[in-house]
């Protein structure tokens, strides 16, 4: 006689000998049928509602589609502009033993101050200042056009009991706020990378307007290079100073010196 126990969970069975067999219930295969019957149901149940609303989603489609590709044709066109600045680095005639061992470092130190250099906010206003940017056509600084809300609180300010106060206009920028917005557009529109193992900077610009586009990288870079000089000039001019000013010093001690000997060879004579 055999007997089975707890065939859900598993248990033994008896056989005709005595013996007992362990048996034990894969508790993984039923989780995997039920899973499996829960994946097909859910597939009917998306199937069923794509068949459903098809229609309303592939005209969504087309729609949104079609809207996409009506903005995009609608932009202009956005040119770019590249221009490449070699940066040589002066090695001082006069170093130090420890200058001599680190030379590659003092390279990467000088060819990173000069990026920032060329993405420093000054040289850009520079650039804005010598292009005249303010009055450029690709800086339109027209102002708004009146919409319905400035219409109806127009309308409403003319009613007394209504008390509505008349709709404020939108005050002009100053020349400063123009300056100040020009620069900060073209520092966004502007890119500045080193070549990778090289000496060379590449100075990108992006504009609508093809002239610009090509104008901007090459005047920044004339404007760096203007500022580097002028920077040397005023460095030359600064010890130039100091020099003469020490110069008159030593001659006017030499003066005493020798006004001090004669006197001295005078006393004695």
């Amino acid at each position: 006689m055999i007997k089975n126990e707890n065939k859900e969970t598993g248990g033994y069975v008896h056989l005709p000998d005595g013996s007992k067999v362990i048996v034990v219930r894969d508790e993984n295969e039923g989780a995997a049928t039920q899973s499996a019957e829960e994946d097909n149901i859910d597939l009917r149940v998306y199937w069923h509602t794509f068949t459903k609303y098809k229609w309303i989603i592939i005209g969504l489609t087309l729609v949104i589609g079609s809207l996409t590709a009506l903005k995009t044709l609608s932009l202009p066109p956005i040119y770019q502009a590249r221009t490449a600045l070699l940066i040589e680095f002066e090695q001082a005639k006069v170093i130090s033993i420890e200058e001599v061992y680190g030379t590659s470092s003092y390279q990467d130190k000088f060819y990173n101050s000069q990026l920032k250099i060329l993405k420093y906010r000054g040289l850009a206003e520079k650039l804005v200042e010598k292009l005249n940017l303010v009055s450029h056509p690709a800086f339109n600084w027209s102002p708004p056009s009146k919409g319905f809300s400035y219409y109806w609180h127009q309308l409403l300010s003319k009613v007394a009991w209504l008390q509505v106060s008349p709709h404020e206009e939108a005050q002009p920028p100053t020349a400063q706020e123009k300056f100040k917005a020009v620069v900060e557009t073209v520092m966004a529109n502007l890119s500045v990378a080193s070549e990778p193992d090289s000496q060379i900077i590449n100075i990108t610009f992006d504009s609508t307007h093809p002239q610009l586009a090509a104008l901007v990288p090459n005047t920044l870079a004339e404007v760096y290079i203007e500022s580097d000089l002028e920077a040397k000039l005023a460095m030359t001019h600064k010890a130039t100073k100091w020099l003469t000013k020490r110069l008159n010093g030593l001659r006017q001690q030499l003066r005493e010196a020798e006004q001090a000997l004669q006197r001295y060879i005078e006393s004695q004579g």
